[in-house]
Protein backbone atom coordinates (compact mmCIF):
# COMPACT_ATOMS: atom_id res chain seq x y z
CA UNK A 1 0.00 0.00 0.00
CA UNK A 2 1.73 3.09 -1.17
CA UNK A 3 1.51 6.68 -0.15
CA UNK A 4 -0.81 7.48 -3.04
CA UNK A 5 -3.47 4.97 -1.99
CA UNK A 6 -3.44 6.24 1.62
CA UNK A 7 -4.10 9.76 0.37
CA UNK A 8 -6.95 8.49 -1.82
CA UNK A 9 -8.53 6.71 1.14
CA UNK A 10 -8.27 9.83 3.32
CA UNK A 11 -9.79 12.03 0.59
CA UNK A 12 -12.56 9.49 -0.04
CA UNK A 13 -13.43 9.28 3.66
CA UNK A 14 -13.43 13.09 3.81
CA UNK A 15 -15.84 13.40 0.87
CA UNK A 16 -18.11 10.72 2.33
CA UNK A 17 -18.15 12.62 5.63
CA UNK A 18 -19.00 15.90 3.87
CA UNK A 19 -21.79 14.22 1.90
CA UNK A 20 -23.18 12.64 5.06
CA UNK A 21 -23.10 16.02 6.84
CA UNK A 22 -24.91 17.79 3.99
CA UNK A 23 -27.51 15.02 3.71
CA UNK A 24 -28.13 15.03 7.47
CA UNK A 25 -28.52 18.83 7.53
CA UNK A 26 -31.00 18.72 4.63
CA UNK A 27 -32.91 15.92 6.32
CA UNK A 28 -33.06 17.89 9.58
CA UNK A 29 -34.30 21.06 7.87
CA UNK A 30 -36.96 19.11 5.95
CA UNK A 31 -38.14 17.40 9.14
CA UNK A 32 -38.33 20.62 11.14
CA UNK A 33 -40.28 22.41 8.42
CA UNK A 34 -42.74 19.53 8.13
CA UNK A 35 -43.32 19.37 11.88
CA UNK A 36 -43.49 23.15 12.38
CA UNK A 37 -45.68 23.84 9.36
CA UNK A 38 -46.09 27.36 8.08
CA UNK A 39 -44.26 29.91 10.17
CA UNK A 40 -46.35 32.77 11.56
CA UNK A 41 -45.34 36.22 12.68
CA UNK A 42 -44.84 36.71 16.39
CA UNK A 43 -47.42 39.25 17.66
CA UNK A 44 -44.82 41.05 19.82
CA UNK A 45 -42.86 41.92 16.67
CA UNK A 46 -45.84 43.89 15.36
CA UNK A 47 -45.87 45.99 18.53
CA UNK A 48 -42.16 46.73 18.18
CA UNK A 49 -42.67 47.82 14.56
CA UNK A 50 -45.22 50.42 15.67
CA UNK A 51 -42.69 52.21 17.91
CA UNK A 52 -41.47 55.49 16.45
CA UNK A 53 -37.78 56.13 15.83
CA UNK A 54 -37.78 58.97 18.38
CA UNK A 55 -38.79 56.62 21.19
CA UNK A 56 -36.80 53.59 20.06
CA UNK A 57 -33.90 54.33 22.42
CA UNK A 58 -36.20 55.61 25.16
CA UNK A 59 -35.46 53.40 28.18
CA UNK A 60 -37.65 54.44 31.13
CA UNK A 61 -35.87 52.07 33.51
CA UNK A 62 -32.82 54.34 33.36
CA UNK A 63 -34.72 57.52 34.24
CA UNK A 64 -34.32 56.77 37.93
CA UNK A 65 -31.05 56.02 39.62
CA UNK A 66 -32.36 52.99 41.47
CA UNK A 67 -30.56 50.20 39.68
CA UNK A 68 -27.29 48.36 40.16
CA UNK A 69 -25.35 51.15 38.47
CA UNK A 70 -25.90 53.36 41.51
CA UNK A 71 -23.08 51.49 43.26
CA UNK A 72 -20.68 53.07 40.76
CA UNK A 73 -21.51 56.59 41.96
CA UNK A 74 -18.86 58.32 44.07
CA UNK A 75 -21.38 59.38 46.73
CA UNK A 76 -23.25 56.07 47.06
CA UNK A 77 -23.94 54.88 50.60
CA UNK A 78 -25.30 51.33 50.78
CA UNK A 79 -28.61 50.90 52.60
CA UNK A 80 -28.60 49.24 55.98
CA UNK A 81 -31.62 47.07 55.38
CA UNK A 82 -34.59 46.23 53.23
CA UNK A 83 -36.83 48.73 55.04
CA UNK A 84 -34.80 51.59 53.54
CA UNK A 85 -35.97 50.59 50.08
CA UNK A 86 -39.56 51.52 50.97
CA UNK A 87 -38.60 55.11 51.81
CA UNK A 88 -36.80 56.06 48.61
CA UNK A 89 -37.18 59.57 47.24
Amino acid sequence: MGSSSVHKIIVTVGFISLFHTAFSAAQLIWGVLNVAGNLREIPAAAEVNMVKWETQRNLPSFYIFNHRGRALAYNYVPSSGKSDLEHLE
